[in-house]
This record gives C-alpha cells, sequence and structure tokens, in this order.
C-alpha cells in the first residue's frame, strides 16, 4: 500500500478567510478535506510575523524526510513569506488560496475551493515557476515603486485605526493616496533599452501581465523566466497610466519591456 503524504500546512491567522469564516470552522473544513484525500496534514495557524521562521524550519523538517511537503494557506502576502524561505530548495509547495485576492494562485489554476485545492495537493503533481527578487526579498508577483506601496500602506493604516475591511479599506485609502501621490523623474535601463520620464510608479511583474480587457492583470505563464515592466505617466497632478502606443504616453498602463 502506498504511504500518505505528509504534509505541514502554515495558516496565516489573519488570512481572508479565516477572518470571515472564523478559525475553527475553517480548520475543521481543512482537517476533513486532507483526511478525505488521504493525506497526514499537520496544521499550524500563525501570525504573520511568524510564517517566515515556521516555514523555514519546516524546509528543515522536509528536508529531514519528517514531511514530503510544505503548504501554505493565505494570501499573496503569505505565499511570497513562504516563498522566500523555500527558494532555491528542491522542497514543494501546496497552497490554499485563502486570502482575499490570491492573484498568484490565481494565475497557477489552483481552484479556490478548499476540497479542490487540497484535491489538487493530493495529486502530487508538481511544477517548477520562477520568483523575483529585489535587494535580496524574494517576490511572486511583482515589486513596484510609487502607487502601489502607498495604497497598501495607507489600507493599512486604515483596517488598523478604523477595523475596515481590506476591500472598504483600499477604496478610501485610494482617495487619499490620489490626491497627494507624488511624482517620479525615471531612467529606466535595461538591455538594449534606456526610457526616461515622469511617472507615479513603476511595476515589475513576474513574467507578463496582461493589459487586455478581457483578462487585465493575469499571467498566462510563470515559467518563461522574464521580468516585465509597467510604467504609469503622470499628467500634471491627475493620475493617469501610460499606454500600448509607447512609452511614457497616452493615457493607460504601458508594458516597457520584458527582460530575462
Amino acid at each position: 500500500m502506498q504511504a500518505r503524504p505528509r504534509v505541514v500546512v502554515l495558516l496565516n491567522a489573519a488570512a481572508g478567510a479565516l477572518e470571515a469564516r472564523g478559525s475553527a470552522t475553517l480548520l475543521d473544513a481543512l482537517t476533513s478535506a486532507f483526511e478525505h484525500h488521504r493525506i497526514f496534514a499537520t496544521l499550524k495557524v500563525l501570525h504573520g510575523r511568524d510564517l517566515h521562521a515556521a516555514a523555514s524550519q519546516a524546509v528543515q523538517r522536509v528536508e529531514n524526510k519528517e514531511f514530503d511537503a510544505i503548504v501554505v494557506g493565505g494570501g499573496d502576502g503569505s505565499v511570497r513569506t513562504v516563498t522566500h524561505a523555500l527558494a532555491g530548495s528542491n522542497v514543494p509547495l501546496g497552497i490554499l488560496p485563502l486570502g482575499t485576492l490570491n492573484h498568484f494562485a490565481r494565475d497557477l489554476g489552483i481552484p479556490a475551493t478548499i476540497n479542490e485545492a487540497v484535491a489538487l495537493i493530493a495529486s502530487g503533481k508538481t511544477r517548477l515557476i520562477d520568483v523575483g527578487a529585489v535587494n535580496g526579498e524574494i517576490f511572486v508577483n511583482n515589486a513596484s515603486l510609487g502607487i502601489y506601496p502607498y495604497l497598501v500602506l495607507e489600507r493599512e493604516l486604515w483596517r488598523r485605526r478604523q477595523g475596515l475591511a481590506k476591500w472598504s479599506a483600499m477604496i478610501m485609502a485610494g482617495l487619499g493616496v490620489i490626491r497627494r501621490l507624488p511624482i517620479r523623474h525615471l531612467s529606466i535601463s535595461t538591455e538594449g533599452l534606456v526610457e526616461a520620464g515622469r511617472s507615479h510608479g513603476v511595476f515589475i511583474g513576474n513574467n507578463e501581465y496582461s493589459l487586455t480587457a478581457q483578462a487585465f492583470g493575469r499571467r498566462a505563464r510563470l515559467d518563461r523566466g522574464e521580468l516585465c515592466i509597467y510604467v504609469t505617466k503622470a499628467h500634471g497632478s491627475s493620475l493617469c497610466f501610460g499606454s500600448p502606443a509607447g512609452p511614457f504616453s497616452g493615457c493607460w498602463i504601458h508594458a516597457v519591456t520584458c527582460v530575462p
């Protein structure tokens, strides 16, 4: 008889699904799903600040043959934190999309429901994907300067001070940030390309993001080995975005280039 796989499941206590459904209810559902798919699962609910240390310890335990894989339950931030500990190793990572947006899991085609996500983990199928790094920090989705970091910081202030849900806090943050967002003078230099201009933000994607209306913000591939650069264009004091017509021109998001 084939041995049942053993996984350690690291759950972010602040993940959207845990906050919405309650940790006890969600833990019961996860326990049932793992048991149904014949996986021995050790579940740990952790504060976000403890995820990296727990992931590093879990990597050692997988390498010591105590577990077969690590599973992270949370949103994009949780995935990034755990991935940072795993990057460069041969330790398999499973993902339970329990966050608010789950961009990374969505782009990988991971099902949103607990039972289907656990079923995918139970299948044992693995694939290699790319990660990016900036100043020694791993990212799985993107790294950015300007508008998005300002939005996230302002959003978290609204959440802490007013107790707002993530989407409500993001709306309030957006109203404030757009009014006072600084304009940066930028010079982007890559192999074969140098561009200069004024912008509210620069966005470096781990592989290419779609800019079409039908699939805006989605990635078809996460294994092409590319970093893709996007910029926003500044029109006076208002917020506007670059255009596919050319760098720093027009009024939408512009993809400057993708580089290996």
